[in-house]
């Protein structure tokens, strides 16, 4: 789960916020800045022009939305399959937009869709100076906040649990939009606790892909980060792989119990964000003796064993 702050038109974000609308064509400029890593289920925070401070000019966040597919299209097709959730009333309007950035003043051959799902807005502007985040103000197109740490997603998220969910959004959908947010601040938190037991540690692939391969389930997402624990939202469960050889296997186990002891103490003690009912799940290929299972039970930790 990679985090991005990219600068929006807010006149465009306000579009979407006031017709209620959950997904939206967040298109772009083919010749803009490409993306290095940015994938299915990662967050896009709208970092809005027309929200600067009047004394440092800095622009504020106003909410959010998971990058489900990307695709490149021309304009029209863009219209034709996306219409309103463009962004704009009418296709001259979008046309508009579209040549008042582009630095030829016409419409391009082709764009780039990033389409985003689970939209959400936030009551008012969030400043990432506020959480510690200097970026800027002549910032044109986006930066990623994962250079910032893991950390400061989950900062972003504690402060628009602050300043609330737009109350217009609320209003008209007040359960599902508030069940979004809360699951996308938790697994945040979560992932912030894997990845401080996890620190340098190198990720196992078999084992958490071929789990993935056998659940084939959207439930499922690599924690934000790593690739050392999957997490399964709906139903606050943690599955962390475990790998090891026959050489170093009481080494590495006593290791994992202590990372699986760090992310279950930070749960205990997070007041703020009820996380207390997830779940911990090991799965691995190697067979745990009497003892380690013993182990793991007293921890409440259960286990999956499969094949790679």
């Amino acid at each position: 789960m990679a985090s991005i702050a990219y600068i929006a038109d807010k006149k465009m974000i306000e579009f979407h916020r006031l017709n209620g609308n959950h997904t939206m064509n967040f298109w772009r400029l083919s010749s803009q800045r490409k993306f290095s890593r940015f994938f299915n289920g990662d967050y896009l925070f709208f970092l809005a022009k027309g929200t600067e401070r009047t004394d440092t000019r800095e622009k504020g966040i106003i909410g959010y939305g998971k990058l489900e597919y990307t695709k490149t299209m021309t304009l029209t097709q863009m219209w034709k399959e996306y219409d309103q959730l463009n962004g704009f009333s009418t296709k001259n309007e979008f046309k508009e937009a579209v040549q008042k950035i582009a630095k030829t003043k016409s419409i391009p051959k082709s764009m780039h869709s990033l389409y985003l799902k689970e939209i959400i807005f936030f009551e008012y502007p969030i400043y990432l100076s506020e959480i510690g985040i200097t970026i800027s103000n002549s910032l044109e197109s986006y930066t990623y906040l994962d250079r910032y740490g893991v950390s400061a997603t989950v900062k972003l998220l504690k402060e628009a649990e602050k300043v609330g969910i737009d109350s217009w959004q609320v209003a008209l959908d007040e359960d599902i939009n508030q069940g979004i947010f809360e699951l996308d601040l938790k697994s945040h938190i979560i992932s912030d606790y894997v990845n401080h037991a996890f620190y340098q540690q190198k990720a196992p692939n078999k084992i958490l892909k071929n789990f993935l391969e056998l659940k084939k389930s959207e439930n499922f997402e690599y924690i934000k980060g790593s690739k050392n624990a999957v997490l399964n939202q709906q139903n606050e469960e943690l599955y962390i792989g475990f790998e090891t050889t026959e050489r170093k296997k009481e080494e590495n186990f006593f290791a994992m119990l202590g990372r699986i002891y760090s992310i279950q103490w930070n749960i205990s003690m997070t007041k703020d964000v009820d996380i207390n009912n997830y779940k911990i799940t090991i799965v691995t290929e190697y067979r745990l003796d009497h003892e380690q299972l013993g182990l793991l039970k007293t921890l409440n930790v259960s286990v999956i064993f499969i094949d790679v």
